[in-house]
């Protein structure tokens, strides 16, 4: 992941005694990079690896850092050799072995840069780093959902043949990143096949009076003038960008190598369909096409669909070629209806709604769980986060909200009152420890396991998914299993968790994800709430020398008292005693609000931010806090500064040298 080994192989003089390839392989190995990047758990501190793309600055910087972690006076004192062996307190634990070989590259490293602090300078600044820059913009496919949306425009074709194709990945949160839209064999024959059932249906409604108004003519009356103009504005609508002249001529000798008139326009439909420029959102330097995409990434951002013709308009107009035009459109879009759709579906795959659709609940425990509920759960969530988007307030209620909107059975299992008929929004009572969406099912099923809870689940969604964090895997070969019960008391999950907490190759991570999971214990696998911990006991099945089924012993039903407080390990006055706190600690937190910021942008670009985007980053972090986190601020933000601040990477082959003349194109 990253060129730590790059950053160390420096030049040094003859006689420098450590060798920089084995000191880079303590690092990795002590998988201290995975902490201690920029999207580790420990980003907050001073020591943060750069990433393969970092420009020849941030190693720079990054060199200054490692050099302040050194005692010149007294190298075994170094931070840079205390924390990652343990000789002090560590949150990650004991990365590195005392009395080991990779202790002694380290100590002999640290010892020479304390013996040597200029010579260490002057070599830090001989690093070269190799640069891995995405040029901003990647190469997107429209999403099985933008898929069927487009052909719903474009066509006016509601069969959702989307639904059927090939699953689709979840990569850094969404669907929608390009290292994640590999073009595969099977999803290139689904193409295929959906192309032709959409130019039959599309033919199909042509020839019964042509509702979408697909045909600019009648089609009995039908000729080569209309056959040219159906191609060029089709062609225009479809491709999103207007034809070249090249790509009009091929059309229409395809066209008219057909039997007849509804033949043609089957086979250009269906050809049309399978285009690159159809299934992926293009990106061009040219100043003719550049418009085009620019309108049609903004429509699939805040619109998640195609753009319509008054944004067509915009673009054949030149109107787009500023932030100020960017930042007008962008205003016009989310007065749209389709911005409403937009926006739920980021929010359905940044919070994760396909965990909660998906998951099974112990019917024998939790006989109120079922898919309808599951349902209301993530129609919970969705209404809190359109409040809060389209009602303009501040975003960091999300976590704080004292409200939520809930069905009468979803009610029924949080223990509230039912809603009043025609208004689903319901205050919690004042001593309610449920506060925003960590309260809400969404989050609380997601992160359960069927029969009980999983505080390490619950702190890993907190840490991933709102403080933009990942956390190291478990070291292989390790036991995952939990004590089960015995004797006459079962243990809390708390207790049960305290063996990984004694086991180092374990703890460096629990104790970043489970603390925090703690507070919720709560809240059971569905969202229920109680003073105590409920624990049910099924003995197993006994069965006689016969192997035949004897007698079930009865269950047995404990109620365990649980520990809530902790605190979120690496963030500042983060000290809870339950769920509320670690909410109003969220909404305040400077990581969890950049957090927010980049869920969007990552949505937006349809890849994870890098070192080259900090600056932006930060910059529209700024004007959210300055918009006093309004949504649709941050909205317009990252649109006008992810619109402004890249160059397009391609261009138009050489044989598209100029557009077609016909109808429709500008």
């Amino acid at each position: 992941m990253f060129g730590l080994a790059t950053l160390l192989l420096f030049p040094t003089s003859a006689n420098a005694a450590p060798d920089f390839k084995l000191l880079a392989a303590v690092f990795d190995a002590g998988k201290c990079i995975e902490c201690h990047s920029s999207d580790g758990v420990a980003s907050d501190t001073r020591l943060v690896f750069p990433a393969y793309e970092s420009s020849e600055e941030r190693v720079l910087e990054f060199g200054e850092w490692l050099l302040e972690l050194v005692d010149t006076k007294d190298s075994e004192n170094s931070r840079l050799l205390r924390k990652p062996t343990e000789r002090m307190k560590h949150a990650g634990g004991k990365r590195i072995a005392p009395g080991t070989a990779d202790d002694a590259a380290l100590r002999a490293w640290v010892a020479m840069v304390a013996a040597n602090p200029r010579e260490a300078s002057a070599i830090l600044g001989w690093v070269k780093r190799p640069l891995a820059e995405t040029g901003g913009r990647v190469l997107r496919r429209l999403t099985a959902r933008q898929y069927d949306n487009t052909v719903q425009a474009l066509l006016g074709d509601r069969s959702g043949l989307g639904r059927t194709f090939p699953p689709e990945d979840f990569v850094d949160g969404f669907q929608n990143q390009h290292l994640g839209q590999g073009a595969s064999p099977v999803l290139i024959e689904t193409y295929n096949n959906a192309a032709q059932v959409l130019a039959d249906n599309a033919v199909r409604a042509i020839t019964n009076g042509d509702p979408a108004h697909l045909l600019p003519c009648k089609l009995a009356e039908a000729d080569s003038a209309c056959r040219d103009r159906f191609i060029a504005h089709f062609g225009r609508r479809a491709m999103r960008r207007p034809l070249f002249l090249d790509e009009e001529q091929a059309f229409v000798r395809q066209f008219s190598g057909q039997p007849d008139f509804a033949s043609g326009l089957r086979i250009v439909i269906e050809s049309m369909l399978q285009s690159p420029s159809f299934l992926y959102l293009f990106d061009s330097s040219d100043p003719r096409l550049s418009q085009y995409a620019r309108a049609s990434r903004l429509s699939y951002f805040l619109w998640n669909t195609m753009p319509d013709e008054a944004l067509f308009e915009i673009a054949k107009n030149g109107q787009l070629k500023n932030g100020d035009d960017v930042e007008r459109v962008t205003r016009s879009m989310l007065n749209d209806p389709a911005a409403v759709s937009a926006i739920d579906e980021f929010s359905a795959q940044w919070l994760r709604f396909d965990r909660v659709m998906g998951s099974f609940k112990d019917r024998r425990t939790f006989r109120a769980f079922n898919a309808d509920v599951a349902r209301a759960m993530t129609e919970e969530t969705r209404a809190l986060v359109r409040h809060l988007v389209w009602n303009n307030m501040n975003f960091m209620e999300l976590f704080t909200s004292r409200y939520t909107f809930a069905t009468p059975e979803l009610s029924k299992i949080y223990g509230l009152e039912a809603p009043v008929p025609g208004n689903p929004r319901i205050a919690y009572p004042p001593d309610s420890e449920r506060t925003g969406i960590l309260g809400h099912g969404s989050f609380l099923v997601a992160t359960s396991k069927p029969s009980e809870t999983s505080p390490t689940a619950r702190g890993l969604y907190i840490r991933e998914l709102f403080l933009c964090q990942t956390t190291p895997p478990p070291p292989p070969s390790v036991n995952m299993d939990l004590p089960t019960f015995e004797g006459d008391r079962p243990l809390t999950s708390r207790e049960r968790l305290a063996q990984h907490l004694s086991d180092p190759s374990c703890a460096s991570c629990h104790r970043l994800v489970d603390p925090v999971g703690f507070a919720f214990e709560r809240f059971d696998a569905i969202g229920g709430y109680g003073d105590k911990m409920k624990v049910v006991f099924r003995p197993p099945q006994k069965v006689d020398d016969d192997g035949k089924p004897l007698p079930s012993e009865p269950s047995k039903t404990f109620e365990l008292e649980v520990d809530t407080a902790g605190s979120i390990l690496g963030v500042e006055n983060s000290e809870f005693k339950g769920p509320r706190e670690i909410g109003i600690t969220l909404s305040k937190n400077d990581q969890c609000q950049l957090c927010v910021v980049k869920q969007l942008f990552r949505y937006a670009m349809g890849r994870k931010e890098s070192s080259s985007d900090e600056a932006i980053l930060k910059q529209m972090l700024s004007e959210f806090k300055k918009a006093k986190y309004r949504f649709k601020e941050l909205l317009v933000s990252v649109a006008r500064t992810t619109e402004m601040s890249y160059t397009p990477v391609t261009a138009p082959t050489s044989a598209q040298k100029s557009f077609g003349k016909g109808p429709g194109n500008g």
